[in-house]
């Protein structure tokens, strides 16, 4: 539901009404998600997100980060990184 809610928002913020009503029934997302109740669920706090622009943007802004992130630390197959993004200031776990 959150990456349907989440390309719903991409469609709508670029006004792609056509792709929209195809989008909706065959999703099932119908109801249009609050802005704010994504970035909860995501866990971005509503200052690091971009005031105008589609969260999956940033979403992407911040992997693309991620490549380039310095590492804060690691030990046992765990790395953590800092996201280095002017919109998203987060944490990764890295797991391997």
């Amino acid at each position: 539901r959150l990456t349907a809610s989440l390309v719903q928002e991409f469609l709508e913020f670029f006004n792609l009404e056509f792709t929209l009503a195809v989008f909706k029934p065959e999703s099932g997302v119908n109801d249009k998600e609050k802005r704010s109740e994504l970035l909860k669920q995501l866990n971005i706090p509503s200052s690091g997100a971009p005031p105008s622009g589609p969260l999956l943007t940033s979403l992407l802004h911040a992997n693309s980060a991620a490549k380039h992130s310095s590492s804060l630390g690691s030990g046992d197959g765990v790395n953590v990184a800092k996201l280095k993004s002017h919109r998203v200031n987060t944490y990764m776990l890295f797991i391997f």
